[in-house]
């Protein structure tokens, strides 16, 4: 565990941790899937999760980036995570509770947008000098 008296290096660790997040969601409103890859661990995976609780889908990373590149289809894609929750588990773990908004739209049709909320929940990996997402289950709470 992280000693309680090392607040600054909680603290430091929290701010990569957001770092890390704001990367995601900047590679994902561009697309740019090489480098929202890069975010995250070998191995690591996204869970969906539709309101009911059931799974709506998954994906495995190298290959997280592609299928939502395909469950969105083509258009806007927007991406918003804010409210952490951070705790740091020990040197090299962590996990993370964020709210998010996001907007999947379709260019010159707004009819066809969808507008979501949800909850993130994250675990991370350290590897030598850098955080990794190990995980996300993105739990949808409403959907228009």
């Amino acid at each position: 565990m992280i000693d309680e008296s090392a607040p600054l290096s909680r603290l430091l660790v929290f701010e990569e941790l957001r770092s890390l997040q704001g990367r995601l969601c900047r590679s994902a409103g561009d697309r740019a899937w090489n480098e929202f890859e890069r975010c995250f661990a070998e191995g690591g995976q996204l869970r969906v999760f539709d309101p009911d609780g059931s799974l709506a889908w998954f994906a495995l990373s190298p290959h997280i980036g592609a299928t939502i590149d395909l469950e969105a289809g083509d258009g806007t894609l927007v991406v918003h995570a804010f409210g952490a929750e951070l705790t740091l588990r020990s040197e090299t773990r962590a996990e993370g509770v964020w709210a998010a908004e996001y907007l999947v739209g379709r260019d010159g049709s707004p009819a066809r947008a969808r507008n979501g909320y949800c909850r993130l929940h994250q675990t991370y990996i350290r590897d030598g000098d850098r955080w990794f997402i190990r995980s996300i289950d993105l739990i949808r709470r409403l959907r228009s």
